[in-house]
């Protein structure tokens, strides 16, 4: 099949680069066509900082409408980290307590997110939205390409966890206060082979839902 063109609405510009190695990965297409539209970037190619806050208003607005003008598929990433800030509004746990599982926990994701697109606008445009809701972090996603223990399957201070194997392989760590979109890029280009980014949603649920959805959608030769 031809590779379809993809927009991406991300928290921000180093998660935006994950995705975009990813969906190389899965498409065994190296030249894909992946735009960044949240956080927007400017005429210099400068990217602003983003956000969650940004994610749901842009899904909310009329911009997320007009991605579909430019774009054959929209991927509409966010982390749960936050998720139940007020705005965001997606509970960890059961009426009875009992905390959620991973994907559980990003269907309840997407369900607020499908809401704040409106129905209608959801149902319009389903079929070319792929969600990619990453618990907690999307630098979850990526410590197993560093451990084959137990850390690889963390689902939460997974940052720490990545900048100790950075520090001990790649030489840098990456500042939680200002993540550098070049370090994302040199880290997820690895998930641009294919079996190296299977492999690793395997260990990852939140990963493997987008890579299942993936599979699901398209079909690669």
């Amino acid at each position: 099949m031809t590779t379809p063109s993809f927009a991406v609405i991300a928290e921000g510009p180093c998660d935006y680069q994950v995705l975009r190695h990813v969906l190389a990965g899965f498409f065994r297409d190296p030249d894909i066509v992946v735009v960044q539209l949240q956080p927007p970037v400017d005429a210099s190619g400068s990217s602003g900082l983003g956000g969650w806050h940004e994610v749901l208003q842009f899904l909310g607005s009329d911009r997320f409408v007009s991605a579909f003008e430019r774009s054959e598929v929209v991927v509409v990433h966010i982390d749960t980290d936050v998720c139940e800030e007020p705005h965001f509004a997606v509970r960890r746990k059961t009426a009875d307590g009992r905390e959620l599982s991973t994907d559980e926990l990003v269907e309840r994701t997407i369900e607020r997110l499908v809401t704040l697109m409106g129905p209608g606008v959801y149902e319009q445009f389903s079929p070319r939205i792929v969600f990619a809701i990453a618990v907690d972090s999307v630098e979850c996603w990526l410590l197993p390409l560093y451990y084959s223990d137990g850390r690889r399957e963390k689902t939460t201070l997974c940052i720490r966890s990545l900048n100790e194997a950075l520090a001990r392989q790649e030489g840098f760590t990456i500042d939680v206060n200002y993540k550098q979109a070049q370090y994302y890029t040199k880290i997820a280009r690895a998930f641009t082979k294919w079996r190296r980014l299977r492999e690793c949603a395997h260990h990852n649920p939140s990963l493997a839902h987008l890579v299942n959805e993936l599979e699901r959608r398209f079909s690669v030769g």
